[in-house]
């Protein structure tokens, strides 16, 4: 239904603009072939001027009673509506993380078993405490087909959180903590893929009463602005714009998080910046009636909770894998000559649990790096003795090698681990990699500087082929040329310094999406046209009385220029307010990649450029001539696709370095290649290093001008040298 109904909407908005355009072409024509064209301008200018003030009027009149319809309670979402948006909510949420559980090497070949165990006093209360059951109607509804409520065991391993804890516990509140590297997030993304199979599991009443977990990154909340309420209806509408259908109600996603229909996984506690973590979990304990789900470091989590603790809130710890459990992970799918070597290590950890190496590979994040590092080489060097004497030594040794085998070829490792340290840096304590947010890495004022110059370019172009094709009817010298190009360097650099005072250089990608207008968007779009018709019928005003030695090759008579200047207006502000409803913000939806957000960005930008243009250059070919349509048309389009997007700004980010003397850079070609090599990971619209680890690891390092020679910013002899492989 929504996809059919989206479907008309947009034919008729395209049959509209088409029907927008011959009407705008069957004027022009009428008034060039009249055979007493000023006569004809006036009455049309009479009628569509009319017509303009009529339909503005009604549309304010209607949009003022929709608004107090709207007010009288069509904002409610029946049940039926929550219940199919929390199906729909489902069937995306199980799609996305079963795919990730998978790319993120989770479920493959088998989850690692860790181990979990009930937190120590320090952080969480007793367990009797959180068991207790809730006052009626302040906490949520137990789960169905759940067994054991309030039966917390003393400790499991992950696979089987649900059944353990989650599903157990009255209050619905479980935080999961544990060190760098423990599995907090494969642990999550388990427990959430767990709560999906058993809600699918159900049938009727019994399914529409199961939340469906619903996954948010907590590195982008302002916990002190909103409340967790806000942030996730607001985070939900972004990344599932399905959600806002008509078919799903006003404020589906409201809905669902007001009648429990979903639980919520908040990931990375520790992500958020120090001063914010006692707040966010304030918030947290304010949201009752919601099952929550929370992942933090232990360190962070205890340091937030000594200025504000969740009541009634289980806090796990999830445990060291143990050698043997280790062991039998590196041994699964294990097959030929590789399982022997890997039955050697696989010994020397189970008779030596007290090694550095067993001690090293104790989490789900060194022993899937030991497994893609040595995949096809001898792993041996992981066991020799005194070769590492600690166990940070270990990891940051696998964390190199991860980058050896990712980028064979040395001096193409030395170019790109530069690049890749440079942006670990950049980063900071942030976890997502923004490919918009690249130009706010580097100093502002260079950027304005190269975008002002690519703007007084384009204004030199644009005014020079102007006035030389207008010289060339009536006269050509090169010093109006000459004037003509300083004319247009002067109102580029204007361009260039409006731009840096008030634009932006962070921003989020766009797409166009053809849709019709909204009642009340329409009375927006006749106001850009009416502004267009206002400014270019004072163009027309003026070139009508201008004096014969003048460029415009009209014919002076206000009737006529006044009519060509409002039709001309009226087209591009129609140009202009149409792409302004269609252009909106790529949502962060699972199923679109970095790639694809930049992609869209860029074809919306030279979509908008190449609409702009065309409709200066018409607006103006009609008011003021051919000549100045075009070129002032040409100036139009390169000023736009500078100004709009944020593509233009990473390729400006790009220049910007290259006259540093830092190479060429090819940001999305260095990103795309880093998530191939498995360096990098997707996770939505943004990038992400495969494990924060790493990019802490990069963060660190400085490589040196001469190849190969990378070394991390610390004591030398804790690893080996990241542009050597194992000798």
């Amino acid at each position: 239904m929504t996809l059919m109904r989206s479907s008309w909407r947009t034919s008729a908005a395209l049959a509209a603009a088409a029907a927008v355009i011959a009407a705008a072409t069957a004027v022009i024509w009428r008034i060039h072939r009249s055979s007493a064209p000023v006569n004809t301008a006036i009455v049309y200018g009479s009628d569509l001027g009319a017509v303009a003030v009529a339909v503005t009027l009604l549309l304010s009149l209607g949009a003022w009673w929709q608004k107090g319809r709207a007010g009288a309670g069509t904002q409610t979402v029946t049940t039926a509506q929550a219940t199919a948006a929390a199906g729909r909510l489902a069937e995306v949420t199980a799609a996305r993380w079963r795919h990730e559980a998978v790319r993120r090497r989770i479920v493959t070949p088998v989850p690692v078993t860790v181990r979990w165990r009930w937190a120590a006093e320090q952080v969480a209360a007793p367990r009797w405490e959180v068991t207790m059951p809730p006052v009626p109607g302040t906490g949520p509804p137990p789960l169905s087909g759940a067994e054991d409520l309030g039966k917390l065991l003393d400790s499991g391993v992950v696979t089987r959180l649900h059944d353990e804890a989650y599903a157990r516990l009255p209050h619905g509140r479980l935080v999961i903590i544990g060190e760098p590297g423990a599995g907090k997030t494969g642990a999550m993304i388990l427990l959430l893929l767990a709560a999906l199979d058993k809600r699918d599991t159900l049938r009727g009443e019994q399914q529409a009463r199961m939340p469906v977990p619903v996954w948010l990154t907590l590195g982008g909340w302002g916990p002190s602005a909103e409340s967790l309420h806000e942030w996730a209806a607001a985070t939900l509408n972004r990344d599932h714009p399905f959600l806002r259908a008509a078919d799903y109600g006003a404020d589906a996603a409201g809905e669902l998080l007001r009648t429990g229909r979903v639980a919520l996984f908040l990931d990375g506690l520790d992500e958020l910046p120090d001063g914010l973590r006692a707040a966010a979990l304030r918030r947290v304990d304010e949201a009752r009636g919601l099952r929550i789900v929370v992942s933090s470091r232990a360190g962070e989590y205890e340091q937030a909770v000594r200025d504000a603790r969740p009541g009634n809130t289980a806090v796990i710890e999830l445990r060291p894998v143990r050698p043997a459990a280790a062991a039998a992970y590196l041994l699964r799918d294990q097959a030929g000559p590789f399982r022997s070597q890997w039955e050697q290590v696989a010994t020397y950890l189970r008779d030596h649990p007290d090694s550095v190496a067993a001690q090293a590979l104790d989490n789900p994040l060194t022993l899937s790096l030991a497994r893609d590092v040595y995949a096809s080489r001898d792993p041996a060097v992981l066991t020799e003795p005194g070769r590492f004497p600690t166990v940070a030594a270990v990891r940051e040794h696998l964390v190199d090698q991860l980058l050896v085998a990712a980028y064979s070829d040395e001096r193409q490792r030395a170019r790109v681990i530069r690049r890749l340290a440079w942006t670990a840096r950049k980063m900071g304590t942030s976890r997502d990699l923004r490919w918009w947010d690249i130009p706010a890495w580097i100093s502002s004022w260079p950027l304005h500087l190269a975008r002002a110059a690519g703007f007084a370019l384009a204004g030199a172009v644009g005014f020079g082929l102007a006035l030389g094709l207008a010289r060339g009817q009536i006269g050509f010298t090169a010093a109006a040329l000459a004037g003509a190009l300083w004319g247009g360097v002067t109102v580029g650099l204007c361009f260039g310094l409006a731009f840096g005072l008030i634009g932006r250089l962070t921003g989020e990608p766009h797409a166009l999406a053809l849709r019709w207008p909204q009642p009340k968007e329409l009375s927006q779009l006749l106001g850009f046209a009416l502004a267009g018709m206002l400014g270019f019928g004072l163009v027309g005003w003026l070139a009508a009385w201008s004096g014969p030695e003048d460029l415009t090759p009209g014919s002076g008579t206000l009737p006529r220029e006044l009519a060509l200047g409002l039709t001309g207006g009226l087209v591009f502000g129609t140009a202009v307010a149409l792409l302004s409803l269609w252009s909106k913000r790529i949502a962060s939806s699972p199923s679109v990649s970095p790639a694809a957000t930049y992609r869209s960005d860029r074809r919306t930008g030279v979509i908008l450029a190449l609409v702009i243009g065309l409709a200066i250059g018409l607006g103006l070919g009609l008011t003021v001539g051919p000549a100045f349509g075009l070129g002032f048309g040409l100036a139009g389009l390169l000023i736009a696709g500078l100004a709009f997007g944020q593509v233009p700004l990473v390729k400006l980010t790009e220049l910007v370095l290259a006259c540093r003397g830092h190479g060429r850079w090819q940001f999305l070609r260095l990103l795309e290649d880093a998530c191939e090599r498995q360096v990098l990971r997707q996770a939505g619209t943004v990038y992400q290093f495969r494990h924060a680890t790493i990019q802490d690891r990069l963060a660190t390092m400085h490589v040196s001008p001469s190849v190969g020679t990378t070394r991390p910013d610390r004591p030398p002899g804790t690893s080996s040298p990241i542009g050597e492989a194992d000798r």
